[in-house]
């Protein structure tokens, strides 16, 4: 359909400003709606064949949007229209196109828009092949039944022992998180850290090969690096922008970071007395041993009050309460697995959309926490409906009680604040170019503020109840985890702005023939105080960069965690001041791309936000 729309609208582009943006807004509409469905399957659907039939139709879809995005006689068409009878969101999304499409190469002469729309069918296969390498490579260790010492015992009770005393652990996210957070074997720790790592091997080349054709997409639409096109549509802006808040952020992290170290250093001296620096797959391990050592804060007494069932209404539950959202589940005609839980949303008392709940690992799946759209939603012409992949324990599999960290109670609430997002704008605006985040560098600061609830005694208290006795968990216990929440992010902080710097460095001009692991190794021996794994295949196992939302971008969850931090101050009642929450869903959530996202912000907060909420938490984080 869209290529009949877009042969139609080609033909007949002389039409007045609303018509002609209805018949594009169409075709925007169909392309979002055809990519985000196919993205989801490749994704979760447990068939292989099935999957690589969508991949196929993936690279179909990259060939429809990139030629109505390279259209001159759509560009020239819109570029001509008298935008005076148009609202402000309307023009917003005449601007927004045009911008996409000379990002498209529009304006480039025949040979160059050619050789850009090869480079995007080839980038879209080479991304494709690298999720495939990393969904499709589940490493093990075998490991001496010992090295479950200090780990919890729901954990221990699900990996018993073989008959030549071993036990086994996956690289699956649940499986190994327990292990590098509790395990007293450092050897352990280390050998699932590099099994994680080398990962994907194929995915070497790879990505070195992505690298290369996007850096060459990027200087044939006329720019001097593929971080320079990609960060230019963001908040950021540039590279240079970028590293300037890399370097602001990370000189307020470095005070806190050097205390904490030492913190880390001296408990590692616990076990060897000898030690003068930690590996980084010891990070876990020591800061739980530290926040234990200083705050009385053990979070395997959390797991207990964890379980998956009651976390997964909690989240409903609150969405509810602050947002007025309500979740009904029902079930579908056809869904790609029995896993999948689907609910109809209501907003308030009305209809507002859909979403789904894929949450538990099982192969061929994404091993990653995300979200996806799977429909736009558009204001009184289509409901949305997102779709929200983890790999939490299974409550249907579990040998016991499927009971979560609460770092993984954490990242279901950050997920989930995509979902939320995602179905608020998607009842309030009106055109398919406006149905996303205004700049993707904000998309992150709606989850990153939703995590800020897991720490409430209000919310805890409401569902978090003893597995086996059904008590309620203690308030002591609460307010020891809040004590210990912010514990260790100066060095978090620290290794995150290393990454983002590893994502700005791979994608420069300077370094696009270079190996992708010496590259990212250069920036972690200058950024990180943590040992380094001698030899890994990093960064061609890391998820992000095959997305190009993230790709250079990676300094994304640096910037939105310096706006959620500013948001926060916005509630001066405390999370739960529902009006509060009514404002910051209407006026930051609510208006999508309608306006710049910063503009969102400062209508929620009154006054533009700035960095000194993040910085401040960060100088108290011990």
């Amino acid at each position: 359909q869209a290529s009949r729309d877009i042969d139609g609208l080609e033909r007949d582009a002389r039409r007045d400003a609303r018509r002609l943006l209805e018949a594009v807004d169409a075709i925007q509409l169909g392309l979002t709606n055809v990519s985000s469905q196919l993205s989801v399957l490749v994704n979760v659907h447990p068939d292989l064949a099935a999957r690589e039939a969508c991949e196929a139709l993936q690279l179909e879809a990259t060939k429809l949007s990139v030629r109505f995005s390279q259209s001159r006689p759509i560009y020239d068409a819109l570029s001509a229209i008298d935008k005076g009878g148009l609202d402000a969101c309307a023009r917003r999304a005449v601007d927004l196109t045009l911008m996409d499409m000379r990002r498209a190469g529009v304006a480039l002469d025949e040979t160059k828009r050619k050789r850009a729309q090869e480079l995007r069918e080839r980038i879209t296969q080479l991304s494709q092949t690298y999720g495939r390498n990393l969904r499709d490579d589940v490493r093990a260790v075998e490991l001496p039944a010992s090295a479950l010492e200090g780990t919890p015992a729901d954990y221990r009770a699900a990996h018993p022992a073989d008959a030549s005393g071993k036990v086994k652990i996956t690289t699956d996210p649940p499986d190994m998180a327990p292990l590098l957070a509790y395990s007293s074997d450092k050897s352990a720790r280390r050998a699932i850290s590099q099994a994680y790592y080398e990962r994907a091997p194929a995915n070497v080349a790879i990505f070195d090969e992505l690298r290369r054709t996007r850096h060459e997409l990027a200087t044939t639409l006329g720019y001097g690096s593929f971080a320079d096109y990609n960060l230019e549509d963001k908040m950021m802006a540039s590279p240079e922008k970028c590293d300037r808040f890399l370097d602001e952020v990370r000189a307020a992290a470095k005070p806190p970071a050097d205390r904490q170290y030492a913190a880390l250093l001296e408990i590692a001296r616990r076990d060897d007395p000898a030690a003068n620096n930690i590996g980084f797959w010891d990070t876990q391990y020591h800061l739980a041993q530290a926040k234990d050592a200083r705050f009385k804060f053990d979070s395997r007494e959390m797991r207990p009050y964890l379980e998956y069932r009651s976390v997964r209404q909690a989240i409903l539950d609150l969405a509810a309460r602050i947002f007025d959202l309500t979740f009904t589940p029902f079930e579908p005609v056809k869904t790609w697995h029995e896993d999948a839980e689907h609910f109809s949303v209501m907003m308030n008392g009305k209809p507002a959309g859909f979403i789904t709940l894929d949450m538990h690992p099982r192969p061929g799946k994404n091993k990653w926490a995300t979200s996806f759209g799977y429909k736009l939603g558009l204001k009184e012409r289509q409901l949305p409906h997102n779709v929200l992949v983890c790999n939490f324990p299974d409550p249907n599999r579990s040998n016991g009680p499927a009971l979560m960290e609460h770092q993984q109670v954490v990242t279901f609430f950050h997920e989930f604040g995509h979902l939320v997002h995602g179905i608020v704008r998607g009842n309030v605006v009106e055109w398919a170019r406006l149905g996303r985040p205004a700049e993707n560098d904000f998309m992150e600061a709606p989850s990153r503020f939703l995590e800020d609830y897991v720490f409430e005694l209000d919310v805890l208290r409401r569902f978090a109840k003893h597995v086996e006795t059904g008590a309620v968990i203690p308030e002591d216990l609460v307010r020891r985890l809040q004590a210990a929440r912010d514990f260790g992010d100066g060095v978090q902080v620290e290794q995150m702005t290393m990454r983002s710097r590893q994502s700005l460095r791979l994608h420069d001009d300077a370094n696009i023939d270079r190996d992708c692991r010496t590259i990212a190794r250069e920036v972690a021996e200058r950024e990180t105080r943590f040992e380094l794994l001698d030899v890994t295949n990093w960064p061609a196992n890391w998820e992000h960069m095959s997305s190009e939302a993230y790709a250079a971008a990676y300094g994304t969850y640096v910037w939105s965690d310096t706006i959620a931090a500013d948001i926060r101050t916005g509630f001066t009642n405390g999370l739960m001041d529902i009006d509060a929450a009514h404002r910051y869903r209407d006026l930051v959530l609510a208006p999508g791309g309608n306006i710049p996202a910063a503009d969102a912000v400062k209508n929620f907060l009154g006054r533009p936000y700035n960095t000194n909420a993040f910085k401040e938490r960060l100088a108290k984080s011990g």
